[in-house]
């Protein structure tokens, strides 16, 4: 699963476990997505959940690791970082006046959170 396609983290990436980079990235994603449902003025309680599940997930694996300071600064860059990219997809998916931009930048958008939802059905982050 590539969730880090667009998110330039590869000297981050080698030195982080890939599940701290998929739940940071996965973090980012939502913490926009609930940002971007505040300016819209809509009710997206999926989204602040999904967010609120990401961000105690990555907390729990930092928290873990507490010793690694190389992994928190890591991880928070991660974070941010992918919450920039989503910020910028969905300013060009709802704002841009280019349809065909729009098209691309929501496509992106869903295949982003997809991969998200499906990490957390992945039963390497259920603890099974």
């Amino acid at each position: 699963m590539c969730l880090l396609f667009a998110v330039s983290t590869a000297t981050v990436a080698r030195a982080m476990p890939e599940q701290a980079v998929t739940l940071a990235t996965c973090y980012g994603y939502y913490a926009a997505a609930v940002d971007h449902s505040r300016l819209d003025q809509g009710e997206h309680d999926g989204a602040r959940m999904r967010r609120d599940l990401f961000e105690a997930m990555t907390n729990a694996l930092v928290a873990e690791q507490a010793t690694d300071r190389r992994l928190t600064i890591s991880v928070t860059q991660t974070r941010v970082q992918a919450r920039a990219q989503m910020r910028r997809l969905m300013r060009s998916a709802y704002f841009d006046a280019d349809a065909r931009r729009q098209r691309i930048a929501l496509a992106n958008i869903r295949r982003q959170l997809s991969a998200c939802n499906a990490a957390l059905l992945d039963r390497r982050y259920s603890g099974f």
